[in-house]
Order: C-alpha cells, then structure tokens, then sequence
C-alpha cells in the first residue's frame, strides 16, 4: 500500500520541474549572439552595457549572458583565469538537459582547457561536443571542433590522429563555407606532415592554404602560411625561397606572428654570413618577443653568432641564458599531457560510456543507485591510488629526464664531443669529395653541416676554458682555502657556508639550482654536497659538518639514490658530484 501511494508522489515530484516555463531570452542577448556569430564590431561594449541588468534576470538568463562572454573571449582569444565560468556553464546546461545548447557549451569548454594546456579534458570535451552536434547536424561547429582536435595532437605530437581529424574538418567545408577556417586547416595538414618528414605533401597542402588566403583576400593569414613555409624551406637549407616567402609582411601582423618572422631573418642573416643583420633581428626579438620560446631561441642564435665572430665570453654569457630560458620552458610543460593519442582517445571514450551509463543508471530504481554509488566508490578509491603510483612514476621520470638533460648539456662541453663532432666533420669531407660539383644543393647542404659542427666545436672549447679558469680561480680563492684548513664545525660560521655556497655556484653554473631540480635536500644533504664538490676528503666532511666518517658514508650513499634514481656507493656519489 505504502509503495502505492509512494511511487506516484515521486514521478508527480519528477514532472513538475517539466512543466516549469523557462523564460525567454531577451531580444539584446539574441543580437548579442548574432554579432558574435558575424564578427561585427562593439561586442564588448554591447556585453557591457547589459551587464547591469543581468544581475535582476532568471538564471537561464544569467546563465546565457555567461555564456555569450566566454564566446566573445574565446573569439578574441582572451585567456580565461580559471575555468570557475565554464564549469558553471556546462553544469547549468547539462542539468537543464538543453540539447541545443550543449554542443557549443561543450566545444567552448574545450577550447577553455585546452587554452589551460590541459589537452585530455579539452579532447573529452571536443568529443562530447562532435556527439551532440552530429545529433543536430552542425557542420560548421563540427568542422571547427575536428580543426581544434587536430591541433591539439599536432602539439602532442601524435600525428596519425592529428592527419585523422584535419582530413575530417577540411571534409566539413562544402557544407560550412569558411575560407579563412579552411586556411587554417591546409596549414596545419602541412605542418603535420613537416613534422613527420614528408616534405613534399607539406608544401603540397602549404601552396594550396596561400591559394586559399589570396582567394579570401586575407594577406595577414597569407603571411601566417608563407611564416610556416620559409620555416621549412630554412630547415632543408633553401635559404633564397625562405627569403622570397618573407618579402612583404603585412603591416598589421601580431606579436606571435611579428615575433616568428624575426626569429626567422635572424637565422637566415646567421645562414648567409650576415651576423650583424642576424644580431639586430634577434635583439628586436629579444625586446619584443611574446613568450619566453622567443628568448630563448634569440639567446641561443646570438650564442651562435658571438662563437663564429670569436666573442667567446659573450658567446658564454648567452648560452648561459639560452640554458635560463630552457629551464623556464620546462617549468611550463604540464606533467598531465598526454603521451599517446590512441590510449588517451580509449581512455576518455570509456570514461564517457561510464558516464552515459551513471545517467541511465539515475532513471533507473532508488536501490540499483546505491549500487551505482558502491561501485563509483571502490572505482574512485581504484582511481585515487593509480593516481598516486602515476604520480610517484612521473616525478622519477622527471628527475631521470632532468639528469639526463644536464649531462648532456655537459657533454657539450666535453672533449669527447669535440672529437665525436670532428669525426662527423671528417666523414662529411669524405662525402663532400664524392659528391658531384653539379650537385650544388647536396654540396651546399654538407658544408651547412660541416660548419655548424664546427662551430659548434668552438663553443664547447670557449666554455671549456671558461670552465677550467673558473675552477683554477675556485681553488685560490679565500673561502677554499678557508674550509680545507679548517680543523671542524666549531671554526666555521654560517656566512662561511653561505659564501662556500655562493662560490660554488658562480663556479659550476649554478650548482644548488641544478641539483634541487633533480630533488629537494636539507641543509645537512646540501652541504655534504658542497664540501664534496669543494674536494674535501670524507674524513674532513665527518669533521666539519659535527658527523661521524660512517655516518657520512651512509649519507653520501642516500644521497646518490636520492639524486640519480638508483642504487650506489659512496663513491659513486663523489663521482657524480665531482662531475655534476
């Protein structure tokens, strides 16, 4: 009896919300809308002036108000502090179940996360996006969620997927007519396949994405083309067809753009035997660049420079800033990117079923719920210790990775790298005398190598010497001399220690940074690894840090572990730090 009267009050409760009129839409959001949709001028100042209104309106108008701002950003590409707006956005909708929305919420909400860099919700939420829009048959959002897929695995490197969904969005444009959009697509196609190595079908797809651009009388997103182009054209060392693509450039280019050619005049005045014209560009990049990419490149291209004219302390103090540089471009690789297209599609395509499957399971009866929640309760307590493991898996991999990185950037300034790049150098002559004297554009590539192996030898020994100098000056200076006569602890203050640290840090380029990089040391750990670089013997670091020898042989052994990753001795650790 009591489930009689029971069932029917719940579906009664279940209706009501049904049978509740949404309000309507004011006329100015909709030519809101409508201007965003046609690009026409004063957006921002349209979405202003209602912003005062909006706060006395429904939450379905609330909401729409919302999502016209996150579109008009997304259109100028502003981007977003968080994602508390969009979050909001999509949950509103997907409660209200407002199918005619939902598309382009979820295609906003990927354009937002992968903006973030955050390319496996961006890629859940295209997909969700290109779900909901086949249901309508929204050709034009589907070509530019497939374009934004696209781009996303060109930067991740997956470039299977990355031809797969380009192919998909230029399929789109018979039925969504966008000849910029389409530009844009046939850029990408070729960047895709420069990346892979198959020049011919990059130029293939460039040439006809500048056929586009002219037909679309677009010269800004022509040059955009022609930028990618001298690119490739400046990798296969055809330096008078990446000139000729960068005669020109429109006036109303933007910083990226700007900044990308000057980088590309720097390295081709370098290429050319221009040095001066090369410094000028890659100071203006310097000055103007727009990320730290841009520095990075310039550092190193005057690092280049300064070897070839012999400037050797300059040449020094700019790599030193193209290796600052690098650092900061490491800091901003986030560790969740995806690594595989293929497992991470998988992965969210089961994530999505099983969120299909939690919605059907909610219309279903009260008791198969607490199923449900039992079950996402043992999956999230699975998921929460993956997670974990993962995690520890990839701060090891990234201490091995950042080892890795500094003893190659150490090799670089080895003897033996001198005497690997000289035996290259030698087989290249040996080519270079085979090969054909009609055989200009081979000739001129071998001794492109030819040269930048050599000048590359001039780097390593400039900084070799600057390096063997500063350790000769190291070993004569007051605060050595200080701590190898020292009898123990009692005698040294902790200014000592400081200017010890300090030393060695000038020394050794930056010393304590490189090694807090691999991993985080207290004070004790820290010094014991100063007194080994400063070439105390064991016996005297037990005595000046107040430690027993074995103590200190134990530690050193932790502290190798600690730092590389794996097991080893004591003297392991002294080696590696000698060498570090």
């Amino acid at each position: 009896m009591l489930r009689r009267i029971i069932l029917p009050l719940l579906c009664l409760m279940l209706l009501l919300p049904a049978c509740k009129e949404e309000p309507k839409i004011p006329a100015e959001l909709k030519a809101i809308n409508e201007a965003i949709e046609s690009d026409k001028p004063g957006i921002y100042y349209m979405l202003q002036d209602y912003k005062p209104k909006v706060q006395r309106q429904p939450e379905a108008v609330r909401m729409y108000y919302d999502f016209l701002t996150i579109k008009y950003e997304d259109q100028i590409s502003f981007r977003h502090p968080s994602d508390s707006l969009i979050k909001g956005i999509v949950h509103y909708y997907e409660e209200k179940n407002e199918r005619r929305m939902l598309p382009e919420v979820y295609y906003l909400a990927g354009r937002v996360y992968a903006s973030f860099g955050d390319a496996l919700r961006g890629l859940d939420y295209y997909q969700q996006a290109l779900d909901a829009s086949a249901a309508q048959g929204n050709e034009k959002l589907m070509q530019r969620i497939y374009f934004q897929m696209g781009h996303i695995f060109l930067h991740q490197d997956v470039y299977d997927e990355a031809l797969n969904a380009q192919r998909k969005a230029l399929g789109h444009k018979h039925l969504a007519v966008d000849s910029v959009s389409e530009v844009f697509i046939l850029k990408d196609l070729g960047a895709t396949y420069a990346a892979q190595g198959k020049t011919d079908s990059a130029f293939l797809y460039y040439q006809e994405a500048l056929r586009k651009a002219e037909t679309a009388c677009n010269a800004s997103v022509r040059f955009y083309v022609k930028e990618d182009m001298a690119a490739l054209h400046l990798r296969l060392g055809e330096y008078d067809k990446a000139w000729h693509l960068l005669d020109a450039p429109p006036a109303d280019m933007d910083a990226s753009v700007q900044a990308t050619l000057y980088r590309l005049k720097a390295q081709l005045f370098h290429r050319t035997g221009q040095p001066d014209s090369a410094l000028y560009y890659c100071r203006l990049l310097t000055r103007e660049g727009s990320s730290v990419y841009d520095w990075q490149a310039a550092s190193l291209e005057m690092a280049g420079i300064f070897t070839g004219q012999g400037r050797f302390q300059d040449a020094v103090n700019q790599y030193r800033q193209y290796v600052i540089y690098t650092d900061s471009v490491q800091k901003l690789i986030r560790t969740a990117a995806i690594s595989k297209a293929q497992s991470t599609y998988n992965y969210r395509l089961r994530e999505r079923e099983n969120n299909q499957l939690k919605l059907k399971n909610a219309e279903q009866h009260t008791l198969i719920l607490v199923y449900l929640l039992a079950g996402v309760l043992i999956v999230g307590g699975g998921t929460i210790y993956l997670l974990y493991l993962r995690t520890s898996r990839q701060k090891q991999n990234e201490r091995i990775k950042e080892l890795e990185r500094q003893q190659e950037e150490q090799y670089t300034r080895s003897r033996a790298y001198i005497e690997q790049n000289n035996a290259i150098i030698r087989q290249l002559e040996t080519r270079l005398a085979s090969t054909s004297a009609d055989n200009t554009q081979m000739r001129e590539r071998l001794q492109t190598q030819q040269e930048q192996l050599r000048q590359r030898n001039i780097r390593a020994e400039a900084e070799m010497r600057q390096q063997e100098l500063a350790l000769h000056t190291f070993r004569q200076s007051d605060i050595y001399i200080r701590f190898h006569q020292a009898a123990d602890f009692s005698e040294l203050s902790e200014t000592d220690w400081q200017e010890l640290q300090r030393t060695i840090d000038e020394t050794f380029n930056r010393f304590t940074a490189r090694l807090y990089a691999l991993s985080p040391l207290s004070e004790r750990e820290l010094r014991i690894c100063l007194l080994v670089k400063a070439e105390i013997q064991p016996t005297g670091i037990a005595q000046l840090t107040g430690r027993v020898k074995s103590t200190i042989t134990s530690a050193r052994k932790n502290l190798f572990e600690k730092l590389c990753g794996k097991k080893g001795s004591a003297e392991d650790f002294d080696r590696f730090i000698r060498a570090f």
